[in-house]
């Protein structure tokens, strides 16, 4: 905090609102947490105040094999619970967490990513916490379980080609069992 302080100066955030109107904008916040319509009060939360749409799906969960998948991959990911929206609207971001698939030596295919406990009590994916990888088809299941929406992404042919799946393995070993972002 001291280092941001001497970088960016003091600040003081205030609200242009009265009390009134604070308090009501606190309430319909806490419900984007805690509401009996997590998901719904979240997308509206995120089209009125990030312009952010979100279009019903029809189609069911689709399940890819693990050869579907590339080391380097991307899966992109967001829950309706009110964390990942605040991370949206913060970021200007459609995700609110990342990941990424790693391919051992094995030939076994890793999702690798940076968890911690949920800061507002439900647990919707198990420990441990920190920097972990979870077989693919595993992180599936849980994904599924904790009603994440997951977009993959894979890399461009020319960054695929410069892709260092030796490295990537290296650092991602070398980086398990690290805490969450606060190092």
């Amino acid at each position: 905090e001291r280092d941001d302080v001497i970088e960016h100066g003091f600040r003081v955030f205030t609200f242009d609102v009265g009390m009134l109107e604070l308090l009501v904008d606190v309430w319909d916040t806490l419900h984007l947490f805690t509401g009996t319509h997590l998901a719904e009060d979240n997308i509206k939360f995120l089209k009125e105040k990030a312009d952010m749409n979100f279009t019903p799906r029809t189609q069911a969960d689709i399940f890819l094999p693990d050869s579907a998948f590339e080391a380097g991959d991307v899966l992109l990911v967001t829950r309706l619970d009110g964390l990942d929206p605040m991370v949206m609207y913060g970021s200007g971001g459609f995700f609110g967490h990342t990941t990424v698939v790693y391919e051992f030596a094995d030939g076994s295919k890793h999702v690798c990513e940076s968890t911690d406990a949920n800061p507002f009590g439900k647990v919707y994916w198990p420990p441990p916490y920190g920097i972990i990888c979870t077989p693919l088809q595993r992180w599936f299941q849980l994904a599924q379980q904790a009603e994440y929406q997951v977009v993959a992404a894979r890399l461009s042919p020319e960054n695929l080609a410069r892709f260092n799946k030796t490295a990537a393995e290296d650092f991602g070993r070398r980086s398990l069992g690290l805490p969450y972002g606060y190092h």
